[in-house]
């Protein structure tokens, strides 16, 4: 089995050791490099890079950011962000080419699962079928139950069927994947499984505790997420829907609010909002629907 390959491109030595120490895991290797040019030169290897986690003030170096584009444009980017960042720095950082960001003292925890989560959601697909000019229209809907470790199946399917058809381009897919990925996370935990987000805010593991439990009993055990694609040449349109209370989006803490953006709880959205044409909530507060217009 082919171990993924994780290019971590930092300023100095300890930080990127540092690093490395707090993304450990079977599932990867880890490769450090100094330095906008250190970065470049790893990129160069024989062995090719599966991600890249890079401060956010180097990735901000314009060569090493048009080394990725012209070299390397499907490599998955993960900009380390200060904790102080403010909301208009990481949201330039996504616009810069990233595909998702974690602050530098996030635990241990939160960044392998984003990690994880890129990982899973930038694999590329064996064959593609150039079809476009013949779709007038298609559609979609799945019925999953609460079950994290089944959202990469149903977002890389999503990626299939928009690939498959031409419709989107590799590195726009990923990052769609990646808004999709948050939409059915919250609709399973925070909508059927009526956990806070603020929850995941502590150290602990009462988070994912409360998740198991939930998980094996009613009424939660036989609620279900639904999920409604329809695509066309011009546009996807994904509708979110899960059997829990709802929420009230005016209750919700601005995610790009400074004093909200490094929380873990809210990112979900603002990347949601980041990857997506137009996002939208029923009156409810139980249904999410994401748009999509495609480029020509």
């Amino acid at each position: 089995m082919t171990t993924a390959r994780v290019l971590i491109v930092e300023s100095d030595h300890d930080r990127a050791a540092e690093v490395a120490s707090r993304t450990k895991s079977d599932a990867w290797d880890t490769v450090l490099a100094l330095g906008a040019e250190g970065g470049r030169g790893a990129l160069a290897d024989a062995t090719p890079a599966s991600l890249m986690l890079v401060d956010a003030g180097l990735w901000r170096d314009e060569g090493l950011r048009a080394h990725v584009t012209q070299n390397h444009p499907s490599l998955p980017v993960i900009v380390i962000t200060d904790r102080d960042a403010t909301p208009d720095a990481v949201i330039e950082q996504l616009h810069l080419g990233a595909m998702s960001y974690v602050p530098r003292d996030a635990a241990s925890r939160r960044l392998v699962e984003t990690v994880q989560t890129i990982l899973a959601l930038s694999g590329r697909n064996p064959y593609r079928e150039r079809i476009r000019e013949f779709l007038r229209s298609g559609a979609v809907e799945l019925h999953i139950a609460n079950d994290t470790s089944v959202i990469p199946l149903v977002v890389g399917y999503t990626q299939r069927v928009l690939e498959d058809y031409g419709l989107i381009a590799e590195r726009d897919q990923a990052r769609l994947g990646i808004a999709l990925s948050e939409a059915i996370s919250n609709a399973m935990i925070h909508g059927n499984l009526d956990i806070a987000s603020e929850l995941r805010d502590r150290s602990d593991d009462a988070y994912y505790d409360l998740i198991a439990a939930r998980r094996a009993r009613e009424p939660y055990l036989s609620r279900l997420v639904q999920v409604m694609m329809r695509f066309s040449q011009s546009s996807l349109t994904v509708v979110i829907r899960d059997q829990g209370k709802g929420f009230d989006r005016a209750a919700v803490a601005d995610p790009t609010a400074p004093a909200n953006l490094a929380r873990v709880s809210g990112r979900g959205i603002l990347l949601m909002r980041a990857y997506t044409d137009a996002i939208a909530w029923n009156d409810v507060g139980n249904e999410v629907t994401l748009t999509k217009v495609f480029k020509p």
